[in-house]
């Protein structure tokens, strides 16, 4: 579940980790066929969502390339 605004996408990122339910905020910078993943520190938001403290401090060094699909 996510919003896209212009090239950056902002997204809640669900998944089970030792058996508990957790959910976490990403951001996804669109740059021509490359989409690279913000890390950061994280904080507990509302309703125990972590999200990315400090936006200025955040770091784009994880990055997905396009490839084909058959």
């Amino acid at each position: 579940k996510g919003t896209k605004n212009g090239n950056l996408i902002t997204a809640t990122w669900s998944y089970t980790i030792e058996g508990s339910e957790q959910a976490e905020e990403i951001l996804v910078k669109i740059e021509g066929d490359k989409a690279l993943r913000a890390s950061g520190e994280l904080t507990e938001g509302e309703a125990g969502t972590l999200v990315l403290k400090d936006p200025a401090k955040l770091s784009w060094e994880e990055t997905f390339t396009r490839v084909a699909c058959d």
